[in-house]
């Protein structure tokens, strides 16, 4: 059973308690400027979404209410896993909670997601895997991917993956025994994709920030790819802004030191490590059972 909750997403609005649960002013605000050297689809999206400068106060109120969301989920999983619990289902059910996505909640002054957008906010999302094989609860620091949640379940089950899935299963992660030292993501289109969105647009739909932000600057879904270490991140886009990031001294990504001489070798490397990817997961589907291949 596979169960989709819309919270927490925008429109940010959530009911009593929830609405009122988390303190406007006490909150530890995120940083809601644009970070150094940013690249130019992050003010495309200010300007279109926010404004220029959109007020703390109303950056902390949508920080407040997209809280009170995610807490609502948290009750209603709660009561999800008491009833698998009180039917006696506990022992013979796998359950992996996760995220497709983070969102902008008021960081850089945003809100929402971008699918070009690499920061750890958007990334970074609550992985929980419970399953009656695996020994008692842990805390797994180690990198993950999305692609890893299906090899996952497969070995679980006692089943053998089928050609071409990508990720590796996170069993062994979990056990202590295993840990990638790089992930990786991609997103954006390609450029006669843009141009067909785009031309498909209604009037309706440009009174959507998002459409109209895709309409207005196109670049800001131009293709990107990243690569991402425990300590850096490297961002390549087909526009040629990209974007590096000491994640150890800059854990908020408001550093974008990409231009700085001295990460020369840095770059090189996050680059080879995003090269090789390219070649492991680049695919010649869909598959030609005639030839093989």
């Amino acid at each position: 059973m596979q169960l989709n909750l819309g919270f927490p997403h925008p429109k940010y609005q959530v009911e009593e308690p929830y609405f009122s649960m988390y303190n406007r002013q006490t909150i530890s605000a995120w940083p809601n400027t644009l970070p150094r050297n940013a690249p130019s689809y992050l003010s495309d999206m200010k300007r279109v979404r926010t404004g220029e400068s959109p007020t703390t106060e109303n950056l902390r109120e949508i920080q407040a209410v997209y809280y009170g969301m995610i807490t609502r989920t948290d009750m209603l999983i709660g009561k999800l896993l008491a009833q698998i619990e009180a039917l006696g289902l506990l022992e013979d059910t796998m359950i992996i909670f996760t995220s497709d996505h983070g969102d902008f909640a008021g960081q850089y002054g945003l809100v929402e997601k971008w699918d070009t957008c690499m920061q750890d906010c958007i990334m970074h999302v609550p992985m929980i895997l419970y399953s009656p094989d695996l020994d008692s609860p842990a805390k797994v620091d180690s990198l993950t991917e999305h692609t890893d949640i299906a090899p996952t379940i497969l070995e679980l089950l006692g089943l053998t993956p089928s050609w071409g899935i990508h990720g590796t299963s996170l069993v062994n992660c979990v056990c202590g025994t295993q840990k990638k030292d790089y992930v990786f993501a991609d997103g954006g289109h390609e450029e006669e994709m843009i141009a067909r969105i785009r031309d498909d647009f209604t009037q309706q739909e440009l009174e959507n920030g998002k459409q109209r932000t895709y309409f207005d600057h196109p670049a800001a879904m131009a293709r990107v790819k990243m690569v991402r270490s425990k300590e850096w991140k490297l961002v390549v886009r087909f526009d040629g802004e990209n974007e590096l990031y000491h994640l150890t001294t800059d854990p908020h990504e408001m550093q974008n030191v990409y231009d700085c001489e001295e990460n020369a070798r840095i770059i090189q490397e996050l680059q080879l490590q995003l090269i090789r990817w390219c070649l492991r997961t680049d695919t010649d589907r869909p598959y030609q059972e005639k030839v093989r291949a």
